[in-house]
């Protein structure tokens, strides 16, 4: 049998029950957000280590004079600029 009493405590109960729902949302999210991310810079390491390979014998930076000889390419970016 409820009583008036009962009421405030149910009220408390439903609205923590929805904060602990809303919070395991926002955790799945976020765990399914730093997945993400990790693979994502998986693959841009990947991507580095691949072009750095193919550049091999190659300095990945040029100097202002190998720039005055040659067109400017996106692969002359500085790697600190990834």
């Amino acid at each position: 049998m409820k009583t008036a009493d009962d009421a405030p405590i149910e009220g408390l109960a439903l609205r923590l029950l929805r904060l602990e729902q809303r919070f395991q949302s926002y955790c799945a999210l976020h765990d399914e957000e730093l997945r993400e991310i990790r693979e994502a810079l998986r693959h841009l390491r990947e991507d580095l280590l691949a072009q750095a390979s193919l550049n091999a014998g190659r300095p990945l930076l040029h100097s202002d004079e190998d720039e005055e000889g040659a067109g400017h390419e996106e692969e002359d970016v500085p790697i600190s600029a990834l």
